[in-house]
């Protein structure tokens, strides 16, 4: 195993509105941010970010980031911090707004997709988080007035069709366009291989996620997918002061990855936790969003439910945690 970079990304929420519902969601851990807007507190926020670990990245998450009417400024002036900026994005989009977006300075779209069947996909569409009971449903119509009923065979078909064609028009009005797919267990491995033929004929990079809340059966389907299909295995890469694992595969001279996590827990978050033995994510990364009061606290875990890995932003920078986290970053030869 080596070390491919350091942490250097924060996921920062754009908004909590999204058109799916898909059961796997994890929400970035938290549900309670308001619409994501530029002001002052957020320059400042990823600015003491940039300063305290060397962070130069921003990953818009949600929610359907491009939901958000004032990301493209939003984009504009983040990048004018010196940040790289890209985003997750489940396609929905319309050509407008994708021109709007580029104009502002994204142009690095990974979309979401998990399946090309329609009835899967209506399958997926079945509650929000479902498959995480503590942030079930956790958007209100309020929170979520774009949320769509996925009821029937057409709906799905337009809604697969739109994925696709955004991907290909992105790519052609000169983006970077990548693929995400979720790996749920051996019921969705047709799914899967699918997906990555779709992506390999048309040359477009494909990873593929491990489910968050059963890695196990996500990971005997990765070995039974990459059986079937006869793909070797390649480098596996860490990120240092992460537990974020990518391995890579190649099929022919296709190559595709799996983001994976290894056992990377930090003392000071993780030591209390009645969830340490079986939890899924480890320490992944640092979520930033805005909530209603106007403050922004970083998300530190998906699963753990208490306020410790909650915190304001100005709790954050003076906690132990934010120190350990820096001192991973800083060390040498950093694997565990």
């Amino acid at each position: 195993m080596a070390i491919e970079k350091m942490m250097n990304t924060v996921r920062l929420k754009a908004t909590e509105r999204c058109q799916f519902a898909c059961k796997f969601c994890h929400g970035e851990g938290n549900i309670d941010a308001k619409e994501l807007e530029w002001n002052d507190n957020l320059a400042n926020a990823l600015l003491k970010l940039k300063e305290f670990f060397g962070f130069d990245s921003v990953l818009y998450g949600g929610g359907e980031p491009t939901l958000n009417p004032n990301l493209d400024s939003i984009t504009k002036n983040i990048k004018s911090l010196g940040f790289e900026v890209s985003t997750t994005t489940n396609g929905q989009f319309s050509e407008k707004t994708l021109k709007r977006l580029m104009e502002g300075g994204l142009r690095e779209y990974n979309f979401s997709i998990h399946t090309l069947d329609p009835e899967k996909f209506l399958e997926i569409q079945s509650g929000r988080g479902k498959l995480r009971p503590e942030i079930s449903n956790a958007a209100t119509e309020e929170q979520n007035p774009n949320k769509q009923s996925w009821t029937n065979i057409e709906q799905a078909e337009v809604a697969i069709e739109k994925q696709l064609c955004n991907i290909l028009k992105t790519r052609e009005l000169g983006g970077e366009v990548s693929i995400n797919t979720v790996l749920t267990g051996k019921e969705n491995i047709e799914d899967v291989c699918r997906m990555i033929d779709w992506a390999k004929k048309n040359g477009i990079p494909l990873r593929i996620l491990q489910n968050v809340n059963d890695a196990k059966r996500s990971e005997n389907a990765l070995n039974s997918l990459v059986s079937k299909i006869g793909a070797q295995k390649g480098e596996v890469k860490a990120i240092k002061g992460s537990s974020s694992l990518t391995t890579y595969y190649f099929l022919d001279k296709y190559r595709f990855s799996y983001k994976h996590y290894r056992d990377f827990k930090l003392k000071e978050l993780c030591e209390d936790c009645d969830k340490k033995q079986n939890c899924q994510e480890n320490f992944a990364a640092i979520r930033l969003q805005e909530n209603a009061d106007g403050k922004f606290y970083v998300v530190l875990c998906l699963d753990r439910r208490d306020k410790k890995p909650i915190m304001s932003l100005d709790e954050f920078f003076e906690s132990s945690i934010a120190k350990e986290i820096k001192s991973h970053l800083t060390q040498e030869n950093q694997y565990a």
